[in-house]
């Protein structure tokens, strides 16, 4: 059968490997569809998902299919069933097992790599899904349980205010879970005009831009705030705006390399409480059941990466290949976009505040000395600047302020 291979250093390239009978209690999948997930961009680009990352490996974890063989010891599934796929495999023995926290099993590793023709989890990994759910939609299957759990260990309570960040696919399904709650508002954070219409599509309250969320924090006060992006200056923004008592998720995968930052003081007197959600534990088959709220119907309306023309890749290593180069290439190419955005607002603003305090200095020196100072002005650093703002208040004349700031070089 054909695989998929990430090969390290951004390398990928379609492998022949043995197609095999299952053992035990495997079932054999023919994978029909798999999502392309933030995590596998993470890996193309030489980072950590959700465990090391060990090239040559076969990405792709969000499956759906056909089983097309059993092992002698499955029985609870039949050739022809329609499946989706908890890619997680934990021992149900260790310590965290037993606590029912599979996701920590001290031997976890995974067991449906999607990017391949067929998948062989053990069937305590496999679920059936409803007849009405096609599957496409289905292989949402597993981020979805990501966002079950996610939303599990904040527990909204309804009549409650909560924002969300992003609307991509995650934001997406995170978004109708929110909704299904009861919250009395759901605000959408959101830079992207067409999918802020997708989030009012879809059940939120309002949506607007980051900027925006910043005045619409300091007249109300926001209860829930789920990230769902994964970028630094997101991630810093949802703490600041969380509310009194607010509890905060931190669902995006972030920068291991970029560490965020935040006013510890200030969460504190908010007594806020910080949260993060680490992949899907014992959520699987309650998210199929929630496939039947229309989640996973509505999937021509969510946010999605998937590979198109499936059948044809299958057949076409070349075309597979390509197409698996140009998305990666995409992603690592928006997510670049994104970072350099950051970094340029970052820069943005400091210069912003540069100029502001140049051009208040120069009204001040302008009022008090009677003099055009600002060549003078210009040619000081930071540091003398800073001085300024203080001599300014003590100096009599402007030759005085002059003096004194030059003892300063």
């Amino acid at each position: 059968m054909k695989a998929g291979y990430y090969t390290g250093d951004y390398g990928y390239e379609v492998r022949d490997i043995p197609e095999r009978r299952p053992i035990a209690d495997e079932v054999k999948i023919r994978v029909a569809w798999c999502g392309l997930c933030g995590t596998d961009i993470h890996k193309f680009q030489g980072k950590n998902g959700a465990s090391v990352v060990i090239p040559p490996i076969i990405l792709g974890h969000e499956c759906s299919g056909i089983v097309t063989e059993v092992g002698p010891e499955c029985k609870y599934f039949k050739v022809g069933d329609r499946v989706a796929c908890d890619p997680s495999w934990g021992c149900g023995k260790c310590i965290w097992c037993q606590q029912g926290l599979p996701n920590f099993c001290l031997e976890r590793h995974g067991v449906a790599k999607g990017f391949a023709e067929y998948v062989y989890p053990p069937e305590k990994n496999v679920y059936h899904i409803a007849d009405t759910l096609d599957l496409e939609a289905a292989a949402f299957t597993e981020p979805l349980s990501c966002a079950v759990h996610g939303m599990d260990l904040i527990g909204i309570q309804s009549g409650k205010t909560v924002a969300m960040y992003g609307m991509g696919a995650i934001g997406s399904l995170m978004l109708q879970l929110i909704r299904l709650t009861g919250a009395a508002k759901i605000i959408v954070i959101e830079r992207e005009a067409e999918k802020r219409r997708l989030a009012l599509e879809l059940g939120a309250t309002m949506a607007i831009s980051d900027q925006e969320i910043e005045e619409v924090a300091k007249q109300e006060n926001i209860d829930y705030v789920i990230e769902c992006i994964g970028l630094k200056s997101t991630m810093e923004q949802a703490i600041r705006i969380a509310g009194k008592y607010a509890k905060v998720l931190l669902f995006g995968l972030g920068d291991p390399e970029q560490p965020i930052s935040f006013n510890q003081f200030e969460a504190y007197t908010k007594e806020l409480s910080i949260y993060t959600s680490f992949l899907n534990p014992l959520c699987s088959e309650r998210a199929e059941n929630n496939g039947k709220n229309d989640i996973l119907k509505s999937k021509e309306r969510l946010v999605k990466v998937f590979m198109d023309k499936y059948e044809e890749m299958q057949k076409d290593d070349e075309l597979w290949s390509t197409a698996m180069a140009i998305q990666m290439g995409e992603a690592r190419y928006r997510y670049g976009l994104e970072d350099s955005f950051e970094e340029g607002k970052i820069e943005g603003e400091k210069i912003g505040i540069q100029k502001g305090r140049i051009s208040l200095l120069l009204k001040l020196l302008k009022s008090k000395y009677h003099e055009d100072c600002s060549a003078w002005l210009l040619s000081l650093n930071d540091e003398q600047m800073e001085a300024v703002s203080s001599l300014i208040l003590v100096c009599n004349s402007f030759q005085e302020l002059k003096n004194q700031v030059t003892i300063m070089k």
